[in-house]
């Protein structure tokens, strides 16, 4: 089996042995960006989503409309929160942020990237555990203000259980459109890691 623990282990003795501080970061790539390239320095708190964007553009100030991609519903948010949870806009945020806390030329980064079967496999019983650990009462608690245009019901998953509990789909195939709806959230997580980390260390463990 791979144990990322021996191997995260074996990678900060390397780097004591090269004269480096270790940083071992298990996270998302977005968050891993964020530390190692200037972006923006601080997250927003999370406050209360609004399902309309018309209602979250009018709160934003000129200059984060300009930049921002007004048609895509993550990003509205995203800049609205971060009004909302720190009190600057999210220009003012891109416009006063400092140089990387961690600068990546001062670094050895690191790519773990697992074998696509191994995963896919790993992601179809991910799915089974959500519903052993009652992913289906979750859904069936939300089906009476279910609402497909909320960013909530975008989560993977969501939708295919809140269609199975309508009589829309078997058990079955909800599992079956969730899993591959994860396979291609995988995949594209793995375009974006060539997109952004080509100059990283690439590092595939090999399972047992």
């Amino acid at each position: 089996k791979i144990c990322l623990g021996i191997i995260y282990k074996i990678l900060v003795a390397a780097q004591v042995v090269a004269g480096r501080d270790p940083v071992a970061i298990p996270a998302p790539a977005p968050v891993v960006q964020t530390w190692t390239i200037s972006l923006i320095g601080r997250d927003a708190q999370a406050v209360t989503v609004l399902d309309e964007n018309g209602a979250l553009l009018a709160d934003l100030d000129p200059v984060t409309l300009a930049r921002l991609d007004q048609r895509n519903p993550m990003r509205v948010q995203r800049a609205w929160e971060v009004w909302r949870g720190t009190g600057r806009t999210l220009a003012d945020w891109q416009d006063s942020t400092p140089p990387p806390l961690l600068p990546l030329a001062q670094t050895t980064p690191i790519l773990f990237d697992t074998p696509k079967e191994w995963l896919n496999a790993r992601i179809a019983r991910r799915f089974d555990a959500m519903l052993a650990a009652g992913a289906l009462d979750e859904a069936r608690a939300n089906l009476a203000g279910w609402n497909p245009d909320a960013l909530s019901a975008k989560a993977i998953g969501a939708p295919e259980l809140i269609a199975h509990l309508r009589g829309e789909m078997s058990l079955d195939a909800a599992r079956e459109a969730a899993t591959i709806a994860t396979r291609q959230f995988a995949k594209r997580q793995r375009t974006w890691f060539r997109a952004r980390m080509r100059a990283w260390t690439a590092y595939r463990p090999v399972p047992a």
